[in-house]
């Protein structure tokens, strides 16, 4: 299955299908891919701005972030069960660790941006059931 099926389908959650290390590592291979795959040139001067100047790697780069972002909400959006909410969004933030671990900050960019939503942070029957050290990881996530 290619990435643009992975993110677009429509789908039961798939997210507590996988270990929170095994796709950390998935989402830093493919992060790469997509870093290595944009120029220097793409940044400078606000390369992205200006419309006769080709900044392929930086769109799909961008692309694929917001891609992320959104499969992140979906996964946890798809469930009406606050339980299942909240074990998604702590799973979710296993990753964020993890990828903080790898050093991947983008994909750290990725999931925090997903949380901080109004989608999710409007959850209000779901953050009761999240696990009580959540404030501590919450907090060791924003100083990174």
């Amino acid at each position: 299955m290619g990435l643009r099926q992975f993110f677009d389908r429509n789908h039961d959650i798939l997210a507590l299908e996988h270990d929170t290390l095994e796709l950390s590592r998935q989402l830093c291979l493919i992060e790469q891919k997509y870093y290595h795959g944009t120029e220097v040139r793409e940044f400078l001067n606000k390369a992205w701005t200006v419309q006769n100047i080709i900044t392929k790697g930086l769109d799909s780069y961008i692309e694929y972030t917001n891609k992320v972002s959104g499969w992140i909400m979906r996964e946890i959006l798809i469930n009406h069960d606050p339980k299942v909410r909240a074990e998604i969004i702590m799973f979710f933030i296993q990753v964020a660790v993890n990828v903080t671990m790898e050093n991947n900050y983008n994909t750290l960019a990725e999931v925090l941006a997903c949380l901080h939503s109004p989608a999710i942070t409007k959850l209000r029957s779901t953050w009761p059931w999240s696990p009580k050290n959540l404030k501590k990881i919450w907090k060791s996530l924003h100083s990174s």
